[in-house]
């Protein structure tokens, strides 16, 4: 899976964005990609540096 995928992904999902919000307070931060539900953060990714992706959850969901 890569970037592309994961934005395709999100993206498919009613009433979901895409922003870069977190370079407006340091440089090294312009490639998080922020995906939103709603203007809430569920799921963010490094688009230089694709190893990870972190996706907010209930404890409950994740079990």
């Amino acid at each position: 899976m890569n970037i592309e995928d994961i934005g395709d992904y999100c993206l498919s999902v009613d009433d979901v964005t895409e922003k870069t919000p977190f370079g407006k307070f340091a440089r090294r931060y312009d490639s998080i990609l922020v995906f939103y539900v709603l203007d809430h953060m569920f799921c963010f990714a490094d688009m230089d540096d694709f190893t990870s992706v972190t996706v907010k959850s209930t404890p409950d969901e994740v079990d």
